[in-house]
């Protein structure tokens, strides 16, 4: 507890708890391109969140980087009641960003997106969000899903999720 950290598992994962954070580690296969969604909750709690995570979007932009990864990043909001609900978030225009594009200008935008705001619904309905924001089917999201690139959903939030359906539901939806 506190700032000390416990890990569990062996050098290849594993987990690490440090006060009221977990971090997990895993590993997967190699991935040469990847379409990252990212969901924010954008509750009044998640101000202090949203900065940490800008502020380390370089560094999570490196460290693909440093693995060779075409990442596509984009970013929604967990609030599906404000206007642009399950749309992805545009900045300067854009509504994803290619890092194998410009990566210094693609990071700077991504830095700005996951700043969702705060004062959105209390009902973190994460799982939903991420799939509207998925779906090819509204032009707020057309063309972010490469044919031929891994896809992947991470969720940031301080509370469990409220979707209404199970992830073997959600899942089966992607599929």
């Amino acid at each position: 507890t506190g700032d000390q950290a416990s890990t569990f598992g062996d050098a290849s994962g594993g987990f690490a708890v440090a006060g009221r954070w977990m971090t997990e580690r895993f590993r997967a296969a190699q991935v040469s391109k990847l379409d990252l969604l990212w969901v924010i909750d954008g509750s009044d709690s998640m101000a202090e969140e949203q900065g940490k995570l800008a502020a380390a979007a370089a560094r999570f932009v490196d460290a693909l980087g440093a693995r060779d990864v075409d990442a596509r990043l984009a970013v929604t909001a967990m609030d599906l009641t404000e206007f642009e609900s399950g749309c992805l978030r545009s900045i300067d225009g854009q509504r994803w960003f290619d890092l194998s594009v410009n990566a210094a200008l693609a990071t700077e935008r991504f830095r700005r997106a996951v700043e969702v705001g705060v004062g959105g619904s209390t009902t973190e309905a994460g799982l939903v969000a991420g799939l509207v924001a998925s779906a090819e089917d509204r032009p707020c999201n057309q063309g972010f899903h490469r044919p031929d690139a891994a896809f992947t959903m991470i969720f940031v939030s301080d509370e469990d999720d409220q979707s209404p359906m199970t992830l073997d539901t959600a899942r089966r939806w992607l599929l």
